[in-house]
């Protein structure tokens, strides 16, 4: 048994983990695509298997004795990269390592992601979910402080006179009077762990979306064993994924605890769990985190794996707890997420 290696560690994981790095008959690219684990995988394994000092000698090999290590002195390369998901899970595994000199163009790559896909997915999103506030924002009740100007102006365009160029108020909008606040929240908890990378680029994009939604209060928080709130920075996905570190360990108790004290008003509120729902010992104490969250009213809906083709990798009988529970436990596409929480909504 190496030293400082997990109890029921078995010796397939530590050499998957190590003939990553060594196995010279393997090829990798800058994306390191070619193996069964990914790297954000592989720093979840190292971080679980070795001691401190050992990890850092393995991260220090693995990107001498791969292709990103052309990137990592040669700065002016990454200009040369085609964007993609794979690129980005390695930046943000990686980024640790970056020198100062090419963390701007690492940056750049990530941003060009997060902007193809804010183009391909928003206008659907906003379609999804403002159709339903837009349903439930009017009274018939005629208070004037209430008058929702953008609408009636909208509304009231053929009620133009041009004789006396004048926009004659015939239907005017009302806000009721509690939806001129925000009217529903969305909190977000997304597990960072290896397993989870392209999940985690896709919830941080679609919580950017969900926040400029109006009427919508957004909150994102990433969690492994520890707990960010990135909510402060939601209008900037970009500097949300550069926060992140991918692989570590979980504990998704203590995130569903935090989105919890989040709560403003429970029956108005949707919590999303993005996660492969592995806690281990701990999920006696997860249970009764989540029962107590749905005994305020609010809704969970726990996404296992979140992307374009959406394969899941989670702890299914945990899964059937959940669903016992009254929680949906599914992988879907951006576009299945902003249905749901639609649904959900309505």
């Amino acid at each position: 048994m190496i030293p400082g290696a997990g109890s029921g560690t078995s010796i397939q994981e530590i050499d998957q983990t190590l003939n990553f790095v060594y196995d010279t008959k393997k090829s990798r690219g800058a994306g390191l695509g070619a193996s069964n684990l990914s790297v954000p995988q592989w720093i979840e394994n190292v971080n679980k298997l070795f001691p401190i000092q050992t990890k850092e000698v393995l991260e220090k090999d693995l990107v001498n004795k791969s292709d990103i290590s052309l990137l990592i002195n040669n700065p002016e390369l990454f200009e040369k990269v085609e964007p993609s998901l794979d690129m980005v899970k390695t930046i943000l595994s990686l980024k640790h390592m970056l020198p100062e000199k090419i963390k701007n163009a690492a940056r750049q790559i990530v941003k060009k992601v997060v902007d193809q896909l804010i183009d391909l997915l928003k206008t659907n999103v906003e379609k999804n979910i403002s159709g339903i506030i837009r349903r439930d924002r009017h009274t018939p009740i005629k208070v004037y402080r209430n008058i929702d100007w953008k609408q009636s102006i909208k509304c009231n365009l053929k009620h133009y006179d041009p004789n006396i160029k004048k926009l004659i108020m015939a239907e005017p909008r009302f806000f009721s009077a509690d939806k001129k606040k925000k009217m529903w929240q969305i909190i977000v908890l997304v597990d960072e762990s290896g397993s989870m990378g392209d999940s985690v680029i896709y919830s941080v994009v679609m919580a950017s979306i969900f926040a400029g939604i109006p009427a919508i209060t957004t909150n994102l928080v990433i969690f492994d064993t520890q707990v960010v709130d990135l909510s402060a920075y939601i209008s900037d996905p970009v500097d949300m994924l550069m926060s992140v570190q991918l692989g570590g360990g979980t504990d998704i108790t203590k995130a569903v605890r935090y989105g919890q004290s989040l709560i403003k008003n429970p029956k108005k509120t949707i919590m999303v769990i993005i996660s492969d729902f592995y806690e281990g010992r701990a999920e006696s104490d997860l249970t009764k985190a989540l029962t107590h969250v749905l005994e305020g009213g609010t809704k969970i809906l726990g996404i296992a794996s979140l992307g374009s083709d959406a394969r899941p990798y989670y702890n299914k009988p945990y899964a059937k707890k959940m669903n016992k529970l009254g929680i949906d436990v599914l992988a879907c596409t951006p576009e299945k997420l902003s249905l749901i929480i639609s649904q959900l909504m309505g």
